[in-house]
């Protein structure tokens, strides 16, 4: 059943929050899932984005249909094309047999493609064909079949320079954002935070709770990790310490990087605490290695990119 559209929505799905922003965006997304065409949703790791591709598949026409999620970032080039089309027996190498893809298992339903700002050149290609056409070929067949999908996308990367720098085609960009919403990180709704306590709370034991010091210091963290570090700060408090999650009871991860020479001990970041002078050099080295490319400079620092802009962002660096 189709939801009603509204300007705002007190939820959405799974998804939990009572700020303006969010409710703003609940009623967005019910006015989406309402339509067939496809969504990209666009916002740093861990704020929900798969859960708001549940809620747009839950809240639409298709709910009876299969929802089908695929990590286009954990994907090798090789396997792309059978892991989305399909392939037949004898294609390839190990292919046994006959096998549908993500398009045909999604037929009738919703299709997410997560982290699809990750996909390699060749394989945007034979995407953009896909959604352009709405024919599907398996693997080592001349036969064509159009599966009924709708597609949703998700993305912790900005697209749209990603299209700017060459790194994303822009006809793809185009075809996946038809209708598009940014998510917000944790710390920018931090009013949020008590009714998240509250929900993930009861999730580990119904007398699992937060005191109002321990609540202080969570809204002192900066949450580089957003809904999904919160998950794991409050479970990890409540195995170690029990249901009465207090201030002493609560850890948070410290993010550790690359130090300025390979011999030297490497510089630890506390998240909730800044950072220093010789990070800051570093980084700044590491972007001009890279040609100011925050994707590639990620990657040798082997730490997520939305980490990499929060740190930019804490340096002053942006």
């Amino acid at each position: 059943r189709v939801i009603e559209e509204t300007a705002s929505a007190p939820g959405f799905g799974a998804l939990i929050g009572k700020t303006p922003v969010m409710q703003q965006l609940f009623g967005q997304l019910r006015r989406m899932a309402g339509h067939h065409y496809t969504v990209l949703v666009i916002g740093p790791s861990g704020t929900g984005k798969e859960l708001i591709a549940q809620g747009i598949h839950a809240h639409s026409a298709r709910a009876e249909g299969s929802f089908v999620a695929l990590n286009c970032g954990a994907i090798s080039d090789a396997l792309f094309e059978s892991e989305l089309f399909g392939h037949e027996k004898g294609a390839f190498t190990g292919a046994d047999r006959r096998r549908d893809g993500a398009f045909h298992e999604a037929d009738g339903g919703t299709l997410f493609l997560d982290e699809v700002g990750e996909l390699p050149e060749a394989a945007q290609a034979k995407l953009l064909r896909a959604l352009e056409t709405g024919e599907v070929r398996r693997v080592g067949s001349t036969k064509v079949s159009t599966p009924d999908v709708r597609i949703v996308a998700a993305t912790n990367r900005d697209l749209a320079q990603e299209v700017a720098e060459g790194r994303f085609r822009e006809d793809l960009f185009f075809r996946l954002a038809v209708l598009s919403v940014k998510v917000p990180p944790l710390r920018e709704r931090l009013d949020d935070l008590a009714p998240l306590c509250g929900h993930l709370c009861g999730a580990l034991d119904p007398s699992a709770h937060v005191t109002e010091e321990a609540m202080a210091l969570l809204r002192r963290h900066a949450w580089p990790g957003n809904v999904r570090e919160l998950r794991n700060v409050l479970t990890r408090a409540y195995v170690l310490g029990g249901p009465r999650i207090g201030k002493t009871a609560l850890s948070f991860h410290r993010i550790p990087t690359p130090s300025l020479s390979s011999t030297a001990a490497p510089v630890i970041a506390d998240v909730g605490g800044g950072l220093d002078g010789q990070e800051r050099a570093f980084l700044q080295s590491v972007l001009a290695r890279n040609g100011d490319n925050r994707s590639a400079a990620a990657r040798e620092l082997g730490i997520a990119r939305s980490t990499l802009h929060y740190k930019m962002r804490r340096l002053g660096l942006t």
